[in-house]
């Protein structure tokens, strides 16, 4: 952290605002580049890798523990080239060194400390490690010790290992890392723990499966075969199946603890839920306003109130032979869970990293921009498939903390806000009674504050601290109106108005830092939701601040031969785009022109695949890398299948691909949309949660997409009318475009032979090959749709 009476190292030149946190360190760190590297090799000294992000609770501690120790620092100093990585600078190395670490037993997780050859082959990791033995795990300064050792007095052993840990990562590229076949490690001799895997903010990967690229069996799935709704209905339930088996049936999401949010699965579950036989809705509530948007099952005891019923229950009243209820019951369920814990800032709006604890009570108190872009698309399709207002509230109150407090000057989107202020955890978001009753002055209203969020004496969190959550549902919203002698609306007002001070009043604490890099592959998912709400919600202002920083991005963050950049801070950062970066802006480009008609939108998302294609895929392999060969990328050129905190960027970048086909007739993207099908398909049906976006993809593929094409004016009344209508509707599969008036079909295959007719605004429905006449009303274009 800055300490001004020090002299600065290396680091206080760099824009990233991690690194630029370590700047005053007595840690001579460098920044991963040549000088560092160099001096590796030409003194024979081993690298100290270190690898985390501004916004890392953990690397923090290990910050003020260790690497503001000068005796520790002089550890480091004397023996190791110290290498400090901003992992969301460069996600390519924290990748394969990621992918090391658990190849050596070490888990996953950040502060990432991987210690390398000068060659840059890892040969020892962890992530924390305290500064004395503690909790099982060694002191850093016996790791130091130990590791040094090693490399001085056991050269062989460490070559033998670094180079067997390379071959695996080499043979191993696109699966997960060497999960059946761990190298040796060396022994350190550093104490009987595992190198710091408890302790260190996990890698939500743990749903990352056990095979490899090699392992698919690509012959199972029938890709390419044409579209059939039923095919596709039976690959999403034999997908829903599988994911169900890691379902918590008490709490929602999948696993125990940690729990993530894992956006993509719960994708699955809906879209299986939603497009499949079942019983009709039991989760429609008529909730309150969406603003103020609150749940309405009966609170359960502690935490936060569960799900109306127990979707893994085969004694459950709707239970169907397909489980398409029960798979939709358990998306809502966890959607809910989320929502309704501590998991949601339900005063500012927006959700944490994730939960520590197995009921979403606990969170990892980070905020981070790749959340909050994925989970609005969740809860607005449930609000889509349910009617309920609950969901869209949820949607809403994410964005407007989004355009709050992680909007930049530019227009564009930061990355993280910390978990951190004064130098504790969650200290910004948790509360006391006592600070209830201070910052509201009316004892009445801090009592109910108390009552509604589950505040006590107590707490649930540190030193008698409380984070908040939903502790009353709104099913007894009633009576505990009439306790109070109040009406249900009178109430909501008044909590929503408690709502509105706690707020300010917390906004006079110390706040979280900010790592303010806009990013290029973050920003284009939060267009892809801000476009996507802009409808639904009938709210104008979310399109524009997704053409804001659409503009921002391509202007500022393209060179001049089309390819991207990937951040921002200040000035462009000389890194190359990532193939997320494409994948993500893409997708993101494609919803905006669905929102707004405009057709810039379709152009520039056309003119970022030819660079896609030509610096990512392999054709030989049916594979996206995912760094530029320009990277200069140690080792190996990553390769991930796996949805991680975010969508796996192949996946991605094929879903772009196979939608841009359709809409510019280019048989390049469609060949390969459908040629990395064929090599991940079959992995995805054994491993779905792990490849949950890959499943939502072969969906697409199986069902055909329904193209609807609106010519007219984008800013026709009737034309903004429809497009906010087909909003409404759950369509996954909906491929909507706006042909303006005298647009050509260059590169527009989708609107061949769909034409203004007498120069009325029309719509067009179409699906295999075939295309509904000219509809010149809502009324038509709903029955061609075949939508209620």
């Amino acid at each position: 952290m800055a300490a001004p009476h020090r002299r600065p190292n290396r680091l206080i030149h760099e824009a990233s605002p991690y690194l630029q946190q370590h700047a005053y360190n007595p840690v001579d760190w460098y920044p991963w580049g040549p000088e560092a590297l160099e001096r590796a090799r030409a003194e024979d000294r081993p690298i100290l890798l270190s690898i985390g992000y501004a916004a890392c609770h953990w690397c923090h501690v290990m910050e003020r523990e260790c690497f503001e120790d000068p005796a520790i620092a002089e550890r480091m100093n004397r023996g190791f080239v110290n290498v400090k990585v901003d992992r969301e600078e460069r996600p390519d190395l924290d990748q394969v060194y990621q992918t090391a670490a658990q190849i050596l037993g070490s888990g996953g997780g950040w502060p990432l400390t991987v210690f390398l050859t000068p060659d840059l082959k890892p040969f020892f990791a962890g992530t924390y490690f305290p500064p004395e033995d503690r909790h099982g795990l060694p002191g850093f300064p016996k790791v130091l010790e130990a590791v040094l050792d090693a490399y001085r007095n056991r050269r062989d052993e460490v070559e033998r290992v670094a180079n067997r840990v390379v071959e695996i990562l080499r043979r191993s590229a696109g699966g997960p890392a060497g999960a059946d076949e761990p190298a040796e490690t060396v022994r350190a001799g550093a104490g009987d723990g595992d190198g710091g895997r408890a302790g260190g903010d996990e890698d939500p990967g743990a749903a990352r499966g056990e095979g490899r690229v090699a392992d698919a069996t690509v012959a199972a799935i029938p890709v390419g075969t044409g579209p059939s709704r039923e095919a596709a209905r039976r690959w999403l339930e034999r997908a829903a199946s599988r994911i169900a088996r890691s379902y918590d049936p008490e709490y929602g999401g999948f696993g125990r603890a940690p729990k993530f949010p894992h956006a993509t699965g719960v994708a699955v579950l809906l879209r299986a839920g939603a497009l499949g036989p079942r019983a009709p809705l039991s989760s429609r509530r008529g909730a309150t306003d969406p603003a103020a948007a609150h749940l309405t099952p009966s609170a359960g005891g502690p935490g936060p109130a569960p799900g109306p019923r127990n979707p893994a229950d085969p004694s459950s009243p709707s239970t169907d032979p397909g489980g398409a209820q029960r798979y939709l019951d358990m998306a809502l369920h966890t959607l809910q869970a989320m929502a309704m814990g501590g998991l949601f800032d339900h005063l500012g709006g927006g959700f944490h990293r994730y939960a520590t604890d197995r009921a979403w009570l606990v969170p990892h108190f980070e905020k981070m921009l790749y959340d909050q872009a994925q989970l609005v698309p969740l809860y607005l399709d449930a609000h889509r498939v349910t009617g309920d207002p609950f969901y869209a509230g949820v949607a809403r109150r994410t964005l407007d903390f989004v355009l709050r407090e992680m909007a930049a000057p530019e227009g564009a989107f930061i990355s993280t806000l910390d978990a951190d202020s004064d130098g504790r955890e969650g200290a910004y978001y948790v509360w006391t009674p006592d600070q209830l009753r201070e910052a509201l002055g009316d004892p009445d209203d801090a009592d109910l504050a108390a009552r509604w969020f589950g505040v006590t004496e107590e707490g649930n969190f540190e030193d008698g601290t409380t984070v908040l959550y939903r502790a009353v549902a709104d099913a007894d919203l009633p009576a505990l109106a009439r306790e109070l002698g109040t009406d249900p609306a009178e109430l909501t007002r008044r909590l929503e108005s408690i709502r509105r001070r706690l707020l300010e009043a917390r906004r006079r604490r110390t706040p979280p830092g900010r790592d303010d890099k806009i990013l290029v592959g973050w920003n284009g998912l939060m267009i892809a939701a801000l476009a996507q709400a802009a409808p639904v919600l009938d709210e104008p202002g979310y399109a524009a601040a997704a053409r804001r920083a659409a503009a921002f991005v391509l202007d500022t963050l393209r060179r001049p031969d089309g390819r991207l950049l990937h951040a921002y801070r200040g000035r462009p950062l000389d890194v190359p785009g990532f193939l997320q970066d494409y994948a993500f802006l893409m997708e993101g480009l494609l919803a905006l022109h669905a929102a707004d008609g405009d057709p810039r939108w379709l152009d520039e998302a056309d003119r970022l695949a030819r660079p896609m294609i030509d610096g990512f895929w392999d054709e030989t392999a049916g594979v996206f890398y995912d760094a530029p060969e320009e990277a200069g990328t140690p080792l190996v050129r990553p390769v991930e299948l796996f949805d991680q905190a975010v969508p796996a960027g192949g996946a991605a970048a094929a879903s772009a691909l196979a939608r841009l086909a359709v809409i510019t007739g280019d048989p390049a993207y469609r060949r390969t949309a459908e040629a990395y099908l064929r090599r991940t398909a079959a992995m995805a049906e054994e491993q779905p949660l792990a490849m949950a976006s890959t499943v939502l993809l072969q969906a697409d593929q199986l069902e055909g997409y329904t193209e609807v094409t609106l010519v007219g004016d984008p800013a026709a009344p009737v034309i903004a009318e429809w497009r906010r209508r087909l909003a409404g509707y759950y369509l996954p599969g909906l491929l909507l475009t706006v042909r303006s008036p005298g647009a050509g079909t260059e590169r527009r295959a989708v609107w061949e032979g769909r034409d203004p007719v007498d120069g009325r605004p029309v719509a067009y429905v179409c699906r295999n090959f075939t295309c509904s006449p000219p509809q010149t009303d809502w009324e038509g274009l709903r029955r061609a749709l075949g939508v209620g």
